[in-house]
């Protein structure tokens, strides 16, 4: 997901993450912070992210 876990294990359910890369094809920028509300499968995390208008976005992303 190319967020970094402070404890170095897999995010989990409702973890607090942060970007460290531009994820353009999802519309996030690095530095972006999120929380993990589900785990879609081995790989993959769904990520609820909000801005300052409080407009909540959901993304599937990549963990790792």
């Amino acid at each position: 997901m190319n967020a970094k876990c402070i404890r170095n294990e897999a995010p989990s359910l409702l973890d607090v993450v942060a970007l460290l890369t531009d994820l353009p094809e999802h519309s996030i920028a690095r530095g972006q912070v999120g929380t993990v509300v589900e785990r879609l499968d081995d790989k993959t995390l769904l990520v609820e992210f909000s801005d300052d208008q409080t407009c909540v976005c959901r993304r599937a992303l990549p963990e790792g």
